[in-house]
């Protein structure tokens, strides 16, 4: 006989036995038995409370004997610390009588007011009859009813613009809403972010030719950048000047900590923020002539390392020649021509002819490919990216002769996208306006650049855009960089300054939600922000914020950005603060929030409109003769005990984020 106590649960077990002797011989056994008592009481209980909540807990009780069991159940409240009885307010039925049949079970059912006062609460279920009793208790959680919300106000204003804003919540007459802390901040000129994110960088830690060439290309374009704007480079010299090893270079991530739900470091991103604050400390480097001159000359060298014998750059070295990587290259080059950079040498200018001897080569191969398996190849209608962007990138090396199979394949295929540009997107359009623009066939330009206007979104926050713009394969293309190709078709179909504004809006835009780690479309982006429409880096200009009858009076502000942050504590805020009026005198947008913390019953928070919308769905999960169902829960099918609910968020947002 074998006697010992079986773990708390009362179930079937399982019971295996193995015995063996000094000789090893060895034997088996398995039986199953029940552990089980002859009264016995199985609560239904939640894993937590609710403060102020109405709450119904259910117990089944069994009679395992096998006479019939008469008695009382009863439910209690104590004080899991003390052990002392709790008294409950609006607590029904607290004791109920109970009549049982031989392997019978009945439901009992309390109802309570969740009281208020406390932090856990104990619950004791008790079942008694003349000659068996069982009982259970559960130490339960109680969770305020209230909790801390945090509620903005965007506010976006253009430059000589004064506009009024209202903060309903801050005149909210809700006798349960008790506010906390109402936070302002603002940016004055927010195009110097957009600067503060120029890459800054040594030798590429992979050794390929992108990454060298983006080494180049990022420091060749700083350098022309510091030389032609000397406003940017004076106001990176006066941030650290400042301290801006403190706040001013610090990453916006790092930044408001006492507004956000969690702690930056309990976030995927805590290395970014890290990151993005060590490259904005840096920022001093990227005029630093000399080293430039030494990261762009070891670039060139590893480049012309990099370059096949047939004049075509392969990924890494022993690789074959990407018409894609050498394509991008060349364009690189001459993007920076085109800025007047002066990147001309015997080393360079040999580089570049033989990768046009590659190009030409690859595309001579493409089009015998395409008259040899199509038959109807005169009247395609449409042409690969790769070639429409090997037309784009021949087109700003005329200077080199074409041979007579590269002049017929490039009328053609100039010829096919000039009648069909309709059929192509967003990014493709820019490359045939540029090279219409070339042709001086300002009609079909024109049609492109009117086509841009009618598909295209305008709005007050985010400028001019196009939803549906998204990233490219050819150069690593963000949909930062096809935005630039697009300002770019803007810029030579004769656009206005109001248009190149509202570009310049959506790009500076993405810099709120997005660390821009493409070192080429994050130079291409702050060229554009420098290059086009108005001029936002003036320093003049001011920005006066007033709520109520209260002019705002920073402590102090960035320099550059003009960003300054104030704050006001629950006895300071008063109702007539919910008018806000923003003037603001500079060249540039600027933008700013305002934050209303405060503490409120959760029944009564209020979903609120942003651009970031997130949807609670309930669905039951039916099972039919196809297969499984969701249906939504209403008032015509309510839940009912045993329903398999299925729960679906749907996050909703009107731009890319990568936070």
């Amino acid at each position: 006989q074998i006697v010992f106590d079986v773990p708390e649960s009362n179930t079937r077990w399982r019971f295996r036995v193995l015995a063996h002797d000094k000789k090893l011989n060895t034997a088996t056994t398995e039986a199953f038995t029940v552990s089980q008592k002859e009264l016995m009481v199985t609560p239904n209980m939640p894993r937590f409370l609710r403060q102020g909540d109405r709450v119904s807990i259910a117990t089944k009780i069994s009679n395992l004997s096998d006479s019939v069991q008469q008695g009382r159940v009863r439910m209690e409240f104590f004080n899991p610390v003390t052990d002392e009885i709790i008294d409950i307010s609006q607590f029904e039925n607290i004791e109920q009588e109970f009549t049982l049949q031989p392997s019978a079970s009945s439901d009992a059912m309390w109802m309570f007011d969740v009281p208020t006062n406390i932090d856990v609460i104990g619950i004791r279920i008790i079942a008694q009859s003349a000659h068996f009793s069982d009982g259970e208790q559960h130490a339960l959680a109680i969770l305020p009813n209230r909790m801390l919300v945090t509620e903005s106000l965007r506010m976006d204003v253009d430059g000589g613009e004064t506009k009024t804003f209202n903060f309903d919540k801050i005149n909210n007459t809700s006798p349960t809403q008790e506010n906390y802390r109402l936070t302002l901040e603002f940016t004055s000129n927010p195009a110097w972010y957009a600067v503060q994110a120029l890459p800054v960088l040594g030798e590429p830690t992979s050794d390929n030719a992108v990454s060298w060439f983006a080494s180049f290309y990022a420091n060749s374009i700083g350098a022309y950048i510091g030389k032609t704007y000397p406003k940017v480079s004076a106001m990176i010299d006066s941030w650290k000047k400042q301290g801006g090893n403190e706040e001013t270079l610090l990453s916006n991530l790092q930044k408001n900590e006492e507004l956000k739900n969690i702690l930056l470091q309990e976030t995927p991103w805590v290395l970014d923020a890290k990151n993005e604050t060590e490259q904005k400390q840096k920022l001093s480097l990227l005029f630093d002539l000399n080293r430039n001159r030494n990261i762009t000359q070891t670039a060139l060298l590893r480049l012309q390392d990099l370059q096949t014998t047939e004049g075509g750059w392969s990924w890494f070295k022993g690789f074959r020649p990407s018409i894609s990587i050498t394509q991008y290259i060349l364009y690189g080059f001459n993007q920076l021509t085109g800025l007047n950079i002066d990147i001309d040498s015997d080393q360079v200018n040999s580089m570049k002819l033989n990768a046009i001897k590659y190009i030409d080569a690859e595309a001579i191969r493409r089009f015998e490919s395409l008259k040899k398996y199509n038959k109807d190849w005169k009247n395609i209608k449409s042409i690969t990216t790769t070639d429409l962007e090997y037309l784009f990138v021949r087109s700003s090396y005329n200077q080199h002769q074409m041979d007579k199979e590269v002049s017929e394949l490039y009328n053609f295929y100039l010829s096919v996208v000039e009648k069909n540009w309709t059929s192509y997107g967003l990014y493709e359009r820019s490359l045939i306006a540029q090279l219409m623009n070339k042709k001086n066939n300002t009609r079909v330009l024109q049609d492109i650049i009117k086509s841009y206007r009618e598909h295209s979104v305008v709005s007050d926050e985010l400028g001019m855009y196009w939803p549906n713009n998204r990233a490219n394969v050819f150069m690593s293309q963000s949909a930062i960089s096809v935005h630039t190709f697009i300002m770019d078709a803007f810029k030579i179909g004769g656009a206005t300054d109001d248009e190149m504004n509202n570009l310049k809006k959506w790009l500076l835009k993405q810099k709120q939600t997005q660390l821009w780690e493409s070192t080429h479309a994050t130079a291409d982006a702050v060229y554009a922000l420098l290059s086009s429409g108005s001029d936002w880096f003036s320093v003049g200009g001011t920005t006066q914020v007033t709520l109520g009858n209260m002019l705002v009076e920073p402590k102090s502000s960035e320099l550059g950005t003009g960003y300054f942050k104030e704050a006001w504590s629950r006895t300071e805020i008063s109702p007539d603060m919910a008018n806000i009026t923003v003037a603001h005198t500079g060249n540039s947008p600027s933008w700013g929030a305002l934050y209303l913390q405060y503490f409120e019953d959760m029944d009564k928070i209020q979903k609120s409109d942003g651009s970031l919308d997130i949807e609670k769905m309930m669905f039951i999960e039916e099972t039919t003769p196809e297969g499984q169902r969701l249906v939504s829960i209403s008032e015509e099918r309510s839940l009912k005990i045993g329903d398999k609910v299925t729960v679906r968020l749907a996050v909703r947002s009107d731009r890319d984020m990568e936070f």
